[in-house]
Parts: structure tokens; sequence; C-alpha cells
């Protein structure tokens, strides 16, 4: 075998494992990815992605059934199992992950009906958790969502969920998203709207983190999770909950 041939099937093998690296399909493509995107704008990179996909199929929607309770907010929303919970027709999933506060500000109107029954907000969890957002800063941009949504649906009650806890939090984080919560009670409380927390429901241990028998992955509910949380909007929400009667 000459040189020139073995070196044309040495180049064309690593050429293949490049690929099949760069696809995954071998150890090494998270390097080799890295070289050309940093971790860090990948995962950007792919979260706008997600979320114009989101939007797409929200804009494409048909079919919607007459005054939903819509929600709206991050990943513990877009993951609720809205079917499984509520009675048919009656809700609007349209949560969309790692969402900060002013991308949900801008495309509120996106795949939502003229005159929803209500709307359920999960706001400003990624601001708190990932943006380092103080509890002023919280408080102002829930805020601004808020006289948003008034604005666009003047008649439609409002209901805020609380931010959540994870597993294992330390003292000083649990005290960090208490006071972001009571930043945003006390928003709901100067507007005389619903605010629904989760501290003493079965969500929450003693120590104020999340319970890891409810979660999937430390962040995230599972099914028995969910079914304590939509147990808590059921109870706090006001007439947002009398809305979800079928």
């Amino acid at each position: 075998m000459t040189l020139g041939r073995i070196a044309l099937i040495l180049t064309l093998a690593g050429a293949s494992y490049l690929g099949l690296a760069w696809a995954g399909w071998v150890p090494g493509g998270w390097r080799l990815q890295n070289l050309f995107e940093p971790h860090h704008q990948r995962e950007v990179r792919r979260q706008e992605e997600h979320a114009a996909a989101r939007l797409a199929s929200f804009r494409a929607e048909k079919g919607i059934e007459s005054h939903p309770v819509v929600f709206l907010g991050s990943s513990m929303i877009e993951r609720m199992p809205l079917d499984s919970l509520a009675p048919t027709g009656t809700t609007l999933n349209r949560g969309v992950a790692f969402e900060a506060g002013a991308d949900l500000l801008g495309r509120l109107e996106v795949g939502i009906p003229p005159e929803p029954g209500g709307i359920v907000l999960y706001m400003t969890s990624i601001d708190h958790r990932f943006g380092g957002a103080s509890p002023g800063e919280i408080a102002g941009l829930g805020a601004k969502i808020l006289d948003r949504v008034g604005q666009l649906w003047p008649q439609t009650p409002i209901a805020v969920l609380a931010l959540l806890p994870e597993v294992g939090m330390d003292p000083s984080r649990v005290k960090a998203l208490k006071t972001a919560n009571g930043a945003l009670e006390t928003l709901c409380g100067a507007r005389k709207l619903p605010f629904i927390g989760v501290s003493n429901s079965p969500l929450t241990l003693s120590d104020g983190s999340l319970d890891p028998a409810l979660s999937i992955d430390g962040l995230h509910l599972n099914s028995t999770g969910y079914d304590h949380l939509w147990g808590a909007i059921l109870l706090a929400g006001g007439p947002v909950t009398r809305a979800l009667q079928p």
C-alpha cells in the first residue's frame, strides 16, 4: 500500500470520527463542539430555538376551546400536565422553558384567545434563580407583566403562582426565595390578586426545600408533585379556580 493511499484512508477515517463525535455518537463530541461554539453560547442558542419553536406552535394551534384558563411561565409551566389535571377544554398551556420575565412580557399575546377565562402567571423564576434579580427587581418586573396583562385582558381574573423551591437548598437560598416570594405576594396584595403560595403545602419540607420525593431532577416536579401544586392552585386561585370548573 502506498503512502498516499494510507494518508487518504487516515484522512477519511478521521473525518468520519469527527462527524460521529459532532453528532454525539462517539466520545469527544462535547469538546469538539466547544472548539467551534462555547457551551454557554450553544445553550443560549438552544434556548432561543426552543422558544421560537414553542411560539410557532402556539400560533399554529387550532380548535382552542372558549374562555380557557391560560397558564404562562417557564419550564415549570411548560411541563405541567394540564390535560390530566384539569377538566377537558378548561386550560391552555403557554409555558416556555427558561423564559425570563422580559421575554414573557414581550410575547404575552402570542397564541392567547381574545377572552381567556383566567390567567395563571408563574413569572420571574428565571430572573430569580439564574439572573440574580433583587426583590425590588422581581417586584418591578412582575408589576410590568401584570400591567400588560391587565391592559390586554381587563376583565380576566388573574392569579400569581409563587416561585417554587428546589431540592436541597441551603439556608441562604431558602431565605432568598422567601424574600423574592414576599415581594411578589406584596405586589399581589396591593392589586388584590390571589397569590398561590406553596410554603405550607406538601411540596415544601420544613427546611424550605422541595421534597425530593416530588421531583424528577431536583428542580422540576413529578406527577405527584404536580398533583399537590394543582391542589394549591384550586385552594388559593380565587376567581381563577371558579373559571377552571367545566
